[in-house]
C-alpha cells in the first residue's frame, strides 16, 4: 500500500505520483517504475520538480532575461549566463519547509554508515536524440539532512550550467519547458557497479553489454574508471566476449561523506569485478526490467553481497547507423587526385592536430633528406575533425637514389667501428633536450611562459620524431638474409645465433634492472611488501614515514630512476600510446605497478638477469670466433655483423628514449604544466581540456592577458569532437589505395587458426617454446599490465610501453607486430619465445587458457596436452 505523502516537497517512490515524469522527473520516475515492477532498488524519495519551480520564482524574469541575450554563434556566452545565474540562485532562499521535510525523511537513516546519492532528475532528458547525459550534476556524498540540503539547491544549480544551456540551444528545447527535480536515495556502497545495455547502443546488434568497475558504478559512468566489459548473448545469456582489464583505482564511499579513489588491491587488478554468476543474475536483471518496458535499456546497477541493486534505467537512444554524409571539399583540385589515409579510431584533438601540422613539415625534410619512405605521408587534410594523410608526389627513382646513398653512408660509418647515429644524430638530441630542460618553466610560472615553452617542446618533439627519427637508421637497411648469414658462420662452433645478442646494455635493460633492484628492496622489507601488495602508495612517501632506513632507501632509488625515467610515456612502434596519456612523473603508480608486478614474483628463478644472460653471449661470440680462427675475411664479416645487430638493438632503444620517451615526455608535460595553470586560473575545468584548445587561441589568449573564453572554446570544441568521433568516416578519401607490387606466384604466408581449431599460425619472432596460461588483453592501455611469472601475454600488439615487464612473461604472442619492433627484440634478447602476425590470437585464446607457444616455427597450439608447464630447449629453426 502507498506511503501517506509526508510533506508537499516529498514524493514518495511506491506513490502514483512518483510515476509521472513531470512531478518528479525522468530518472526518479525511472525508478519508481522499476520498484513496481520488482526490480531491487535503494530505498528513497523526490523532490518534485514544483520545489525547484518555487525556488526559482523570485528571479525568473531574471534569468529569463539572461537566457535570451544567449549568443549561440558565441561560445562564451551560455558560460557568461551561467556565471550570472549561478550568483542569483546562490543569494535566493530555500523554499520554507523544505529543510524540514528533509529532516523528517533522513532522521531514521542511518546516514553514517550508509550515506546518501542525490542525483538530478529534469523533467526533459532521456528524450529520443536527446538524452542530457552528463549535463547535470549528481552527488554521493550526502550524510545528513543539511548536506541533502544543500546537494539538492546544487542539483537545481546545475540546470543553468553552461553545457546544459548550450546543450538545450542546439538541441531546439526551450529553458523555460523544463524544470528538475531530484532523486535522493540510500547510496549502495557496492562490492563492483557499472551500465548494463540491453541492446548494443554502437550499431543496434541484439545483444547485452555489461560494463563494470570495481566499487561505486558512478566511475563506469563517469569514466574515471577502469572498467571490465562482457558481451552476452541475449537468448541463452552465453558470455560471447570478455575484456577484463587492469584496474589500477576503484571509488569508494569514504569517512565522511565522501567519495573516495582509492587503489584496487594487487590480487584483484586483473580479476574480473564479476565472477560468472554475479555475471548471469546481472544479464537476467536487465532481461526482466526490459521486458517489464517493451524497449531496450540502458541501466546502471550496483552489486552489494551479490545482490543486484538497480540504480536507474533509461530508453537506449543510440544504436541505429549514423547516416551523417561525411563531406569532403577540395581546396586543390590536385589533391582529390591523391591517396589520404587515415588510422585514427576517433576524431582528433584541436591541440594534436596543431602537432601534426608542425610533424608535416619534419617529415618532407626528413624525406628530402634521406629518401626513407616512412615518412613519406607528409600532407596533411582535416575533414570533419578528422586527420588524412597523403605522400607529396616525388620521382620514385630519385628517392630510391637518395635512400641507397644515405644507408651507404652509414654503411662506411660501421666499416669504422661506429654509426651516423653515434656520431650526428644522438648529439643534436642531447642538445636539444638540455635545451629544453634549460628553458623548462616552474610549474607556477606565468602562463604565456609556459605557453611560449610548450610551442617550443612541440616543434622539439616534431623534429625529433618525425625527422632525426628517421635520418639516425643511415647503414641498417633491412637485410632479410643476415639470420642465414649469421648461422653459416655459427656452423662450426658451438653458438646458437640468438646468444649472440642476448643481455645489452641500453636504456631499457638498464630501466628493467632498476625496477628488479628496487622490486628486491622491497621484498626484503615487511612492510614495504604489504604497501605494494595493498598498492598503498600514499604512505610509502607519507611525510614521517621515511624514518625507516628500508624506506628512505627505496625513496633515494625511485627518486633517481624516475631522474632519468620519469619522462616515459609509452610512445613507440606498437604501443597503445594516446596523445593524453601521462608520463611517468604525472602518474607514478605505472612505474610503482610495474616494480610490484616483480614484487611479487620468485625473482631468483626468473633466470633472465642481465648477467647471465650476458655471459651466454659472451660465451657464444668466444665460441664463433675460436672456430673462426685466422680466416680474417670470415673474421672481418663476423665483427661488423655483429657490430651491426648488436647496435641495431641498441639504437633501437637508445634512440626510443631520447626521440619518443624523453622529447614526448618533455613536450606531454609542457601540455599538462599549461593546462594545470589555465585550471588554477579557473579557465577550464581539467587539465587535459587544453587538448581541446590549439595553439592560436592560447597564444591569443596569452598575449592578451584575457583567458575568459577558453573555457568556452574547450567546451564548443568538445562537443564538436564528439560529434565528429560519431561520424561513419571512409578509410580514405581521394583517390583508391595503389596496387601493390607482387609477383602473382608468390603466396601468402599461413596466418590465424588452422581448419581443425586447434592450431593459430603466425610470423616466428624469437625462437624456443614455451607452455602455459594465457594473458589476454583485449583493450590495451600504456600502462603494463599485471602479470604474474611464466604468464603468455596475448594481445593485438605492443611496443616500449610494455618492456619492463617482460622479463616476468614465458611467451609473448601478438595478431601484429613486426621482427623489426621493440617487442620482438627484447623478446630476443631476453630469450622468449614469441610469434607475431597471428591475425585473431585475441579472439581464438581465452584468458587463462593453456596453450603452447612455438616461436621457432611460429605457432601457436591451443589446449595443448601436455605433462609439465614451462619452457623447453630453444628449438633449432
Amino acid at each position: 500500500m502507498p506511503t501517506a505523502p509526508t510533506s508537499p516537497f516529498i514524493v514518495e517512490l511506491d506513490s502514483s505520483q512518483a510515476l509521472d515524469p513531470a512531478i518528479v522527473g525522468s530518472k526518479a520516475a525511472s525508478v519508481a517504475d522499476l520498484a513496481k515492477n520488482g526490480a531491487t532498488v535503494p530505498p528513497g524519495f523526490a523532490i518534485p520538480a514544483n520545489a525547484f519551480d518555487a525556488f526559482i520564482e523570485p528571479a525568473k524574469s531574471k534569468i529569463a532575461e539572461i537566457l535570451a541575450e544567449v549568443d549561440s554563434g558565441n561560445p562564451a556566452s551560455a558560460f557568461e549566463a551561467s556565471d550570472a545565474i549561478a550568483t542569483i540562485l546562490s543569494s535566493l532562499p530555500t523554499p520554507i519547509g523544505l529543510a524540514e521535510a528533509i529532516a523528517s525523511k533522513t532522521s531514521n537513516t542511518d546516514t553514517a554508515t550508509k550515506g546518501l546519492a542525490v542525483r538530478s532528475s529534469a523533467t526533459t532528458e532521456d528524450l529520443e536524440g536527446a538524452s542530457f547525459a552528463g549535463m547535470y550534476d549528481s552527488f554521493l556524498d550526502a550524510t545528513n539532512a543539511q548536506t541533502v540540503l544543500q546537494r539538492t539547491r546544487d542539483v537545481w544549480a546545475s540546470y543553468y550550467t553552461g553545457r546544459a544551456i548550450s546543450y538545450r540551444q542546439r538541441q531546439n528545447i526551450s529553458h523555460e519547458n523544463g524544470s528538475m527535480a531530484v532523486l535522493v536515495m540510500d547510496l549502495i556502497n557496492a562490492d563492483a557497479g557499472g551500465v548494463i545495455f540491453t541492446r548494443d547502443p554502437r550499431d543496434g546488434t541484439d545483444q547485452i553489454l555489461i560494463n563494470v568497475a570495481l566499487g561505486l558504478g558512478e566511475g563506469v559512468v563517469s569514466g574515471d574508471a577502469t572498467a571490465d566489459s562482457f558481451t552476452l548473448n541475449s537468448d541463452t545469456h552465453e558470455t560471447t566476449n570478455r575484456d577484463v582489464k587492469d584496474k589500477a583505482w576503484m571509488f569508494v564511499q569514504g569517512t565522511a561523506g565522501s567519495t573516495d579513489r582509492v587503489p584496487v588491491p594487487s590480487d584483484k587488478r586483473s580479476s574480473p569485478a564479476l565472477t560468472d554468476k554475479q555475471l548471469l543474475a546481472v544479464a537476467k536483471a536487465a532481461k526482466t526490467i526490459k521486458n517489464s518496458s517493451g524497449n531496450d535499456r540502458d541501466i546502471e546497477f550496483a552489486l552489494k553481497d551479490n545482490i543486484v541493486h538497480i540504480l536507474q534505467s533509461r530508453p537506449i537512444t543510440t544504436g541505429a547507423k549514423n547516416e551523417t554524409e561525411f563531406l569532403v571539399e577540395w581546396d586543390n583540385p590536385e589533391h582529390e587526385k591523391l591517396h589520404w589515409q587515415t588510422g585514427g579510431k576517433t576524431a582528433s584533438l584541436p591541440l594534436v592536430v596543431d602537432y601534426v601540422y608542425i610533424q608535416s613539415v619534419a617529415e618532407k625534410r626528413s624525406v628530402d633528406y634521406t629518401g626513407q619512405y616512412m615518412g613519406r605521408m607528409d600532407m596533411k587534410k582535416l575533414v570533419n575533425g578528422w586527420l588524412y594523410s597523403a605522400a607529396t608526389p616525388r620521382d620514385p627513382e630519385e628517392l630510391k637514389s637518395r635512400l641507397f646513398k644515405h644507408h651507404l653512408m652509414g654503411r662506411r660509418y660501421m666499416e669504422k667501428g661506429t654509426t651516423y647515429y653515434y656520431e650526428t644524430i644522438e648529439p643534436v638530441l642531447l642538445k636539444n633536450l638540455d635545451d629544453i630542460v634549460l628553458s623548462r618553466p616552474a610549474d607556477n610560472a606565468p602562463i604565456p611562459d609556459l605557453i611560449a615553452h610548450l610551442r617550443q617542446a612541440m616543434t622539439i618533439a616534431a623534429d625529433h620524431m618525425n625527422d632525426l627519427h628517421w635520418r639516425a637508421w643511415a647503414g641498417f637497411k633491412p637485410d632479410h638474409n643476415q639470420t642465414k648469414q649469421f648461422e653459416e658462420i655459427v656452423e662450426n662452433s658451438d653458438a646458437v645465433v640468438t646468444d649472440l645478442t642476448l643481455g645489452l646494455d641500453h636504456t631499457t635493460s638498464r630501466l628493467t634492472k632498476r625496477l628488479i633492484g628496487l622490486a628486491e628492496l622491497v621484498k626484503g622489507d615487511q612492510w614495504l611488501t604489504e604497501v605494494f601488495d595493498a598498492r598503498d602508495y600514499k604512505s610509502l612517501f607519507a611525510r614521517g614515514n621515511g624514518k625507516r632506513s628500508e624506506v628512505r632507501k627505496f625513496r633515494a632509488r625511485f627518486k633517481a630512476m624516475m631522474k632519468i625515467w620519469g619522462c616515459r610515456n609509452g610512445l613507440g612502434y606498437g604501443a597503445a600510446w594516446k596523445p593524453t596519456d601521462p608520463s611517468w612523473n604525472m602518474k607514478p603508480e605505472i612505474p610503482l605497478d610495474s616494480i610490484g608486478s616483480f614484487v611479487r614474483q620468485d625473482l631468483e628463478s626468473l633466470g633472465r638477469s642481465h648477467n647471465e644472460l650476458r655471459q651466454r653471449r659472451e660465451l657464444a661470440i668466444r665460441s664463433v670466433r675460436k672456430s673462426i680462427g685466422r680466416n680474417r675475411k670470415l673474421r672481418k664479416k663476423f665483427e661488423l655483423m655483429l657490430f651491426r645487430a648488436t647496435h641495431h638493438i641498441k639504437i633501437m632503444e637508445n634512440h626510443n628514449y631520447l626521440i619518443e620517451q624523453r622529447t614526448f615526455g618533455e613536450y606531454r608535460e609542457s601540455i599538462n604544466r599549461a593546462g594545470l595553470a589555465l585550471v588554477r586560473e579557473g579557465t577550464i575545468d581539467t587539465p587535459d581540456d587544453i587538448y581541446y584548445l590549439n595553439l592560436a587561441q592560447l597564444e591569443s589568449a596569452s598575449a592578451s592577458d584575457n583567458y575568459t573564453e577558453l573555457r568556452s572554446l574547450a567546451s564548443q570544441a568538445k562537443e564538436a569532437w564528439t560529434e565528429n568521433s560519431k561520424l561513419d568516416r571512409p578509410d580514405f578519401i581521394g583517390t583508391k589505395p595503389p596496387e601493390k607490387d607482387k609477383d602473382k606466384d608468390d603466396e601468402e604466408p599461413l596466418r590465424g587458426i588452422s581448419e581443425d581449431g586447434q592450431t593459430l599460425h603466425g610470423e616466428p619472432s624469437s625462437n624456443g617454446a614455451f607452455t602455459g596460461t594465457a594473458r589476454v588483453v583485449i583493450t590495451r592501455t600504456s600502462t603494463p599490465p599485471n602479470v604474474k611469472k611464466g604468464d603468455i601475454l596475448v594481445t593485438d600488439n605492443t611496443g616500449p610501453d610494455w618492456v619492463p615487464i617482460f622479463p616476468l612473461i614465458g611467451a609473448l604472442v601478438l595478431d601484429k607486430g613486426d621482427n623489426f619492433q621493440h617487442a620482438s627484440l627484447i623478446a630476443r634478447e631476453y630469450g622468449i619465445p614469441c610469434v607475431i602476425q597471428t591475425k585473431e590470437a585475441t579472439k581464438k585464446i581465452a584468458d587463462a587458457q593453456l596453450i603452447t607457444v612455438n616461436g621457432t616455427v611460429g605457432t601457436v597450439t591451443l589446449n595443448p596436452m601436455v605433462h609439465k608447464i614451462g619452457r623447453t630447449q630453444p628449438l633449432s629453426s
